[in-house]
């Protein structure tokens, strides 16, 4: 296509950000194409940006180009939002991992540049704690210098000659070559860095390849890719705000100290925003004799406070944005540590296990921690929700052959934080400051001057005093006072429960080694069982006095800003938890709005009108990215059939990659697997002697006889997610789907998850699904039969929607194709066949009268098929080969075939 007709379609009232992305993807090495388009997605909201993520990553690093028009496009999403900043960090981590092997690819260097300059952007703060020059400065990628390159050097001159008819266009054209023209011409970084051991390890280096090493440049421990210490989780410190502050004035003034000494000249503009002297110099009274200066140098005088008032914002915002970053990245860290950990407790230990950790986490919350996907802050309207506890009795773990994940209530506040707010980051500064200089001083002799409950503070235009907990004040800051007499009591009652806790966890680790000796094990576990009581109850007796005499009351004065709600006073309510064969059944048993009033009832937070409970799965061991691709095509589906007003049911969850082994999963609310709901019914004998129970069993048992209403709303709404699953199974070919990765929820709907086996690839070395979908006879029989009014209208409703998804098959092929190039997916294993195997699907040849005809063939083909039976089968003896030893050979004989 030339140009002209490029600059009709993108100029016109058809260009979207799927028409971007598309021709970002087919003119990767178009320079002044991706130029232009990477400029237009700028116009489009983050949301859009954030759903074509990991396509744009994965282009960018599969693809390296003559381009650096995607590169600084994804560098400046980076700044203008924090939820892409930590998710894109997320990725390029797993990207590296992936990478590793090949440490001299382009696609390695550009992945180490682009996850450096993500760094330099989320831990401004604390990027390089020793570099005192320029080199240590982020905003050095910024101001990369312009290197030596002829052509985006006759592009710059070209926009200069084009600026004396056109002057409008000086500005793009100038723009691209100054962008072009910071590349390296070798495409290739000459630092060489260490090769990552794991995802966790922390990547430092220069983005300019060309620049001469530091002399004391090396691989150094990060915080912020590093799990909390056990030091810190015990003593309430790990995502401390005011030890953060307190740190980075350490490191500032160390800092300027070196550049006293290597200029060896001061200023007093140099001061710092976070030395207390500047406070001091700003409350000091001016000697009454002294001559009033002339009005233009009081004008002078003003301009300069106001440049300061604006630096001192400016760098106060950058602070506590990096201490967002920093105790983010800590906490997603110290849950995918606890699942780690729990591998190395025997299955009847994890329960009590996973309590005792959570309650030592639940010690450092609240925190300024936000969850990316489930939080609403966009760039516009940058609210973000605050996590204020963990309920730990509430976790459970799932059931795992190898891995221990495990289910998570964590509560938060909504619209509690907001970094561009000028009186939120003072109110949240002041405070933190204010609480450490309390400590400091709290051994002193204080005045008789008394203080209030809600702190002042002043604004940064005068004297004007608000209260941060004023109800007409637009900032929502929750702040422990420390200045009076009982918040001291508190917070010794407070460190000693901390203290007390600490102690329990070094003895609870010191039993972990699991070699111990035979005489020795029962005793030993006896011991860890005491220990782990103790701990729980620790974190009970907290928590009611927090409940009784206020949040404060536990927060320790050793930095902890310790929060949480009331635990369970009646340990009997949630023992359906503990059960051994299938916990996850047990705690989906309770209805979700049942648990979010007990647990808003508990809470000391539940009374905020902003109060929130989410729930998520920690996953370790494991990799997301094939899970989070599989919903975000199903998404699209689901995108396309309401645009189409196709009233099909598919239901969509978030999942946050986290690395290339770990992530979260959203909790699906009120669902229970269906080899739950028949393993209860066994195990309650509610199937007639001698009978298999069905899933029609089930309905009948949980919404009344067929010709109810209750039954009609569950079938139909049954009906509208077999038909979505049904064309998305076929499209994607996603397998593995046994009964224990088949949903339903409270309203009757069918949902998939667990989508490993998808594209190309199947589970192990046995192909029994081989129908297109699976649609079994208990299935038919909620619908009333093959004859059955409600089947006919599931073929219909079947046709509708593949006829809807493959008029806009392009999108999920777009997405499909942006991933498979290099991909380590599994789901890509046949290479360059998956994308037009998957076009195939989509029989794009076919009339729509032949593609109905052909959806009913999809149906018949499936109906009852030979091999879903099969496959259930093996799946069950699967499962009891996994607790008897057996081989899945031994399983194959003992299965008995239908035939």
């Amino acid at each position: 296509m030339s140009n002209a007709l490029l600059l009709r379609l993108f100029t016109s009232e058809f260009f979207n950000s799927w028409i971007a992305v598309s021709y970002l993807f087919r003119y990767s090495d178009n320079v002044g194409i991706q130029h232009y388009l990477c400029n237009e997605l700028k116009g489009f909201p983050i949301s859009e940006i954030e759903f074509f993520l990991p396509q744009l990553i994965h282009l960018l690093i599969t693809r390296p180009s003559e381009s650096v028009a995607l590169e600084c496009f994804l560098i400046e999403m980076c700044e203008k939002s924090t939820h892409i900043a930590l998710m894109s960090l997320w990725y390029l981590q797993a990207y590296l991992a992936d990478l590793s092997t090949h440490p001299a690819s382009p696609s390695f260097n550009l992945c180490k540049r682009l996850l450096n300059r993500s760094q330099a952007i989320v831990f401004s703060e604390d990027s390089d704690d020793d570099d005192d020059d320029e080199e240590a400065d982020p905003s050095r990628y910024s101001a990369e210098k312009v290197r030596e390159h002829a052509l985006p050097a006759l592009v710059g001159m070209g926009a200069m000659l084009l600026g004396i008819g056109q002057p409008l266009m000086t500005r793009p054209a100038g723009r691209i070559a100054i962008a072009q023209g910071r590349r390296n011409r070798t495409g290739k970084d000459q630092l060489k860095m260490p090769l990552p051991s794991s995802t966790h390890s922390s990547y430092i280096s220069t983005s300019q390849p060309d620049l001469p090493l530091p002399h004391h440049s090396k691989k150094k421990f990060n915080p912020f890719t590093s799990s909390p210490s056990l030091e810190d989780l015990h003593r309430g410190k790990a995502f401390s705000v005011g030890r953060y502050i307190k740190n980075a004035h350490h490191k500032l003034n160390r800092k300027m100290m070196m550049n006293e000494e290597r200029k060896s000249t001061s200023s007093s503009t140099s001061l710092s925003v976070f030395d207390p002297a500047l406070t001091a110099l700003g409350q000091s009274s001016v000697p009454t004799n002294t001559a009033p200066l002339s009005p233009a140098l009081s004008q002078c005088s003003a301009d300069m406070d106001m440049e300061q008032r604006k630096q001192k914002r400016k760098s106060r915002q950058s602070l506590l944005r990096s201490n967002y970053f920093r105790s983010e990245m800590q906490f997603v860290l110290a849950l995918v540590d606890i699942a780690t950990r729990l591998v190395m407790v025997p299955k009847e230990a994890r329960m009590s296990a996973l309590h005792a950790e959570l309650t030592l986490l639940n010690h450092n919350l609240p925190a300024e921690i936000c969850l990316p996907l489930w939080c609403p802050a966009t760039a516009e309207k940058p609210h973000h929700h605050r996590v204020v506890r963990i309920s730990p009795s509430d976790a459970v773990v799932l059931n795992s052959a190898e891995r221990a994940p495990y289910l998570l209530m964590i509560e938060v506040l909504d619209d509690e934080m907001n970094f561009e707010n000028d009186d939120y980051n003072s109110a949240l500064y002041r405070a933190a400051r204010r609480k450490h200089a309390n400590r400091k001083s709290v051994m002193s002799t204080s005045s008789s001057t008394t203080t209030t409950s809600s702190v002042s503070m002043a604004t940064e235009n005068g004297d004007d005093k608000r209260s941060i907990t004023s109800t007409t004040a637009p900032v929502k800051v929750t702040v422990l006072n420390t200045n009076d007499s009982s918040s001291r009591r508190n917070s010794r009652s407070a460190d000693d429960y901390a203290e007390r806790m600490r102690t329990a966890a070094v003895m609870l680790a010191q039993l972990q080694p699991p070699n111990t000796a035979a005489p020795y094990k029962q005793n030993t576990e006896q011991i860890r069982q005491r220990i782990i009581k103790e701990m729980i109850a620790l974190e009970e007796q907290r928590m009611q006095k927090m409940k009784t005499e206020g949040v404060s009351s536990g927060v320790g004065g050793g930095g902890g800003e310790g929060a949480g709600g009331d635990m369970l006073e009646d340990e009997q309510r949630i023992a359906w938890v503990v059960n051994k064969e299938d916990p996850s059944a047990a705690v989906l048993s309770e209805d979700w709005e049942t648990k979010k009033a007990r647990l808003r009832q508990a809470s000391p937070y539940g009374h905020l009108p902003n109060w929130r409970l989410m729930s998520v799965i920690v996953k370790q061991g494991a990799d997301l990215r094939q899970e989070q691709f599989a919903i975000q095509l199903i998404r699209e589906m689901q995108r396309i059939w309401e645009d189409t007003g196709v009233d099909v049911w598919v239901k969509y969850f978030r999942v946050l990659v986290t690395s290339d082994s770990s992530g979260l999963i959203e909790t699906l609310k009120n669902t229970i697997s269906i080899h739950s709901i028949k393993k209860d019914a066994y195990t309650r004998g509610w199937n007639e002697q001698g009978a298999v129970f069905t899933l029609y069993d089930y309905f009948e048992k949980l919404w009344g006889p067929p010709d109810s209403d209750d039954f009609i709303k569950a079938q139909d709404a049954f009906m509208r997610s077999l038909a979505g699953y049904s064309v998305a199974c076929y499209v994607l070919q996603i397998k593995d789907r046994h009964n224990g990765n088949l949903l339903i929820d409270e309203a009757g709907h069918l949902i998939h998850i667990d989508f490993g086996f998808m594209l190309s690839n199947s589970p192990g070395s046995v192909g029994f699904e081989m129908a297109p979908f699976k649609l079994p006879q208990e299935y038919i029989d909620i619908l009333g039969g093959v004859h059955g009014e409600k089947f006919a209208e599931y073929k219909a409703l079947m046709k509708a929607a593949f006829l809807a998804v493959r008029k806009h098959s392009e999108n999920i092929l777009l997405l499909t194709e942006m991933m498979s190039k290099d991909s380590k997916l599994p789901c890509f294993q046949n290479g360059d066949l998956t994308v037009p195997q998957l076009r195939d699907r989509f029989q794009l040849q076919l009339t729509e009268p032949q593609a109905e005809e052909f959806v009913d063939k999809l149906i018949m083909s499936s109906c009852c098929n030979v091999f879903t039976r099969l496959y259930d089968t093996f799946q069950y003896y699967s499962q009891v080969s996994a607790q008897w030893g057996l081989t899945n050979d031994l399983c194959i004989d003992m299965i008995s075939f239908p035939f």
